[in-house]
């Protein structure tokens, strides 16, 4: 019981604002609502929870995930996509590929600079989207002995242009 009213209380914020949520529709992932709490003596909770959607971006988000435990573990970057999948909790089933277009993401283990900008391109989607617009993997360069984070982000095609490749660093 009080288990249940711990949950109650700390998902009673978890409400989505249908009306916040309303503009991108589109874009956000499928919800289904259940219910926390019960019984008779207390009222239930709705509660959001996202279902996984299967998108460039989710892909790229776990991409991500994978090369930050990659990079966590080793020290280094791979040499190729494919040697995330050692370190993944999907394994062989971390997908490489975009579901929308099944083209394979493309990695530059150097990363990919453009001019006055702080972070370098690593991966990115091998097409644009119909809105003209790449999904990438943006990182600032990883230092050892430094945490380490990642952006999935939606760049405009004219500026994904202006990213040329890195010389590797020796």
């Amino acid at each position: 019981m009080f288990h249940a009213l711990l949950l109650g209380l700390t998902c009673g914020g978890c409400r989505s604002n249908a009306s916040a949520d309303a503009p991108h529709a589109s874009r956000s992932p499928a919800r289904t609502n259940v219910q926390v709490g019960g019984g008779p003596a207390a009222p239930q909770t709705p509660l959001d929870v996202f279902t996984a959607a299967e998108t460039c971006p989710s892909r790229l988000q776990d991409v991500s995930e994978a090369m930050l435990l990659f990079w966590a573990t080793y020290k280094r970057l791979p040499e190729r996509l494919q040697q995330l999948r050692a370190v993944s909790d999907r394994g062989d089933k971390l997908e490489l590929s975009c579901p929308e277009t099944h083209k394979p993401f493309i990695y530059m283990p150097t990363g990919m600079r453009a001019l006055g900008r702080k972070k370098a391109l690593f991966i990115y989607d091998a097409t644009p989207a119909p809105n003209g617009s790449r999904w990438c993997i943006l990182a600032e360069d990883p230092r050892p002995g430094a945490a380490w984070s990642m952006e999935v982000i939606a760049i405009p095609d004219p500026i994904f242009r202006l990213y040329q490749l890195a010389e590797p660093s020796r």
